[in-house]
């Protein structure tokens, strides 16, 4: 997993894994030693980094209730309650060549990512 970022944790589409995983057999035979190896790196540059305006958090919130962010966790029930909200970097499978704040909302059995940047912001 990678540090964080200037204290800002990295995110990932399946919250609890990173973009690098492997399964290990604990079978002595090392031919059958590694099951299955993801790995997906994506060099982060921190040099040349531009800085664009996020939305208040009270307005991410506002967003996932219209559905405009992405459910990580899904909940058991129809209702939730969020207990944590911070700032994180989305690191994507896919290249993207720059990071991605996201706003974080944790609550029990529950996830989800809404896009940070002001709409304005993105192309």
């Amino acid at each position: 997993w990678p540090e964080d970022l200037e204290k800002i944790p990295f995110m990932t589409e399946k919250f609890s894994e990173g973009l690098i995983k492997g399964v290990i057999n604990k079978i002595s035979d090392r031919s059958q030693k590694v099951l299955i190896l993801d790995y997906t790196f994506w060099p982060i540059d921190t040099v040349n980094g531009h800085t664009y305006p996020i939305i208040p958090p009270d307005e991410a919130y506002d967003k996932l209730q219209t559905q405009q962010g992405y459910i990580i966790v899904k909940p058991l029930s129809s209702s939730v309650s969020i207990t944590k909200v911070y700032i994180g970097y989305y690191l994507s499978q896919d290249y993207q060549p720059f990071l991605q704040p996201v706003y974080v909302f944790e609550g029990e059995h529950f996830i989800a990512y809404v896009p940070a940047v002001a709409d304005e912001q993105v192309e």
